[in-house]
């Protein structure tokens, strides 16, 4: 994938992301809610942080595969694996 479409579909991502945090807290507890919210801010962190990294010379871009698989070891560690898919699934599908 060209770094265009990269930084596209990081861009996309955090959108998608953003959407999913909204939808966090139906039907869950306050502190479910609460760990939702932080596990989604910290898969946008490091998304926003890759883009960044795309978008600035001698940028700091991580290889995709340990980009991928930290966004793995958030969305696990958060419970948030569903979400992160789905985020991916509609970020992919408006390429």
């Amino acid at each position: 994938m060209s770094a265009d479409k990269k930084i596209k579909l990081l861009a996309t991502m955090i959108m998608a992301i953003t959407v999913e945090a909204r939808s966090a807290s139906f039907d869950v507890t306050v502190d479910q809610a609460a760990h939702a919210y932080k596990g989604l801010n910290e898969i946008q962190h490091l998304i926003a942080n890759q883009l960044n990294a795309y978008l600035r010379p001698n940028g700091n871009i991580r290889p995709s595969p340990i980009f991928w698989q930290g966004l793995e070891e958030l969305a696990l560690r958060f419970h948030l694996r569903e979400r992160l898919l789905s985020a991916i699934k509609w970020s992919l599908s408006r390429e």
